[in-house]
C-alpha cells in the first residue's frame, strides 16, 4: 500500500490500524491450514446430498479430507472411502450460528467449536472422534458446515 488508502484485508476487520475482528473467511483460511499440505489425493464419498464437495490431501503421516455441506436445510451422514486400512479419525467441524446459516456474520462463526480473538488466540476444542471400518470413515456434517477429518493409516 502506497499510504494514500486505508489497508483492506476480508480476513480481518481493522480499527486505526488495530485488528478488531476475525472475520467469517479468516476460519476457512484456518480449517485449510489445519489440513496441512501435500498432494492431492483421490477418495470416495459416498452420499445422495446435493450440494456437498470433498476434497483429499496426503500430509505427512496422515490424510486430511475436508467435506464441505452447502446445504442449508439438510445435514449429511457421509462415508469416506480412503483407499487403504484407516486406524483412526477425527473431525473438527467449521459452522456458522444460527445453525443452516451459510451467509453467517463475523461473530458468529466458530471451527472445532471455539472462534479465534483479536489477538489471534484460538482455544479449540478437541475433535470428535468418528467411526472407522476398514478403509472408510463414518462422518456426520451438519447442515451449511464444513469438517475437517484427520485420517491415520
Amino acid at each position: 500500500m502506497d499510504g494514500t488508502v486505508p489497508f483492506y484485508y476480508e480476513a480481518i476487520k481493522e480499527t486505526s490500524g488495530v485488528v478488531v475482528q476475525v472475520q467469517p473467511e479468516y476460519y476457512g483460511m484456518l480449517l485449510f491450514t489445519q489440513a496441512g499440505t501435500g498432494a492431492m489425493v483421490s477418495t470416495t464419498v459416498t452420499t445422495s446430498a446435493q450440494d456437498f464437495t470433498a476434497w483429499a490431501i496426503k500430509a505427512n503421516g496422515f490424510t486430511s479430507v475436508v467435506l464441505n455441506n452447502r446445504n442449508a436445510s439438510s445435514s449429511v451422514n457421509a462415508t469416506v472411502n480412503l483407499g487403504a486400512a484407516v486406524s483412526s479419525a477425527s473431525a473438527i467441524y467449521l459452522q456458522g450460528t444460527p445453525a443452516g446459516n451459510l451467509t453467517a456474520a463475523a461473530g458468529n462463526v466458530t471451527l472445532a467449536g471455539a472462534q479465534v480473538t483479536p489477538a489471534g488466540v484460538w482455544n479449540r476444542n478437541p475433535p470428535y472422534v468418528q467411526t472407522t471400518s476398514g478403509n472408510t470413515v463414518s462422518v456426520y456434517v451438519p447442515s451449511a458446515s464444513a469438517a475437517l477429518v484427520r485420517v491415520l493409516p
